[in-house]
């Protein structure tokens, strides 16, 4: 697994729009404005460490550096639930990208956008493998949650989302 500790070059770019990162700091927010981000969503639960930026906190440097910001916490065992996925998918459609995710060591930011690929076929998933792998990230640990995903979202609705507007689509385009 990748580790680092609040530096705030280690953006992990999966696509064009969207890119991780671990745990943040004010000089984080400031590259990232620099860099071009638009808009970042924080994944960590409040209180996860003692020295981490409170919600409210990155949400008010966001505000004074013209970002979106989203707080979406979730726990590490979470990255493959299908509603969660689906609710994330949400959050990356209908943010301004490009757009960066963070949590702790940027694991479950990367492995949620793994979800989201999964869910919507954007890309095959040896390529969601590739670019998992080489950000330093095992895609073993959750290649099987996501072949369930792309089975079982190639069969049925996701409830509650907009992902069903586009899964209709793609249904109707194929």
């Amino acid at each position: 697994m990748v580790g680092f500790m609040h530096h705030p070059s280690n953006i992990i770019r999966l696509s064009s729009d969207f890119s991780a990162s671990q745990d943040i700091s004010e000089l984080s927010l400031k590259l990232f404005k620099a860099k071009g981000y638009r808009s970042l969503i924080n994944l960590r639960t409040e209180d996860e460490t003692d020295r981490q930026l409170s919600s409210t906190q990155a949400e008010s440097i966001c505000h004074s550096l013209n970002l979106c910001y989203r707080h979406f916490p979730i726990h590490g065992f979470e990255v493959t639930d299908l509603g969660v996925t689906a609710k994330f998918s949400d959050l990356i459609i209908t943010l301004p990208k490009p757009i960066v995710a963070y949590c702790r060591a940027g694991t479950r930011a990367v492995y949620l956008w793994a979800s989201v690929q999964a869910i919507t076929g954007d890309l095959s998933l040896r390529s969601v493998e590739k670019i998992i792998d080489s950000a330093g990230f095992d895609y073993s640990a959750v290649s099987d949650e996501l072949e369930t995903l792309r089975l079982w979202t190639n069969k049925t609705e996701v409830p509650n989302s907009k992902l069903n507007d586009q899964l209709a689509i793609e249904s109707l385009l194929a």
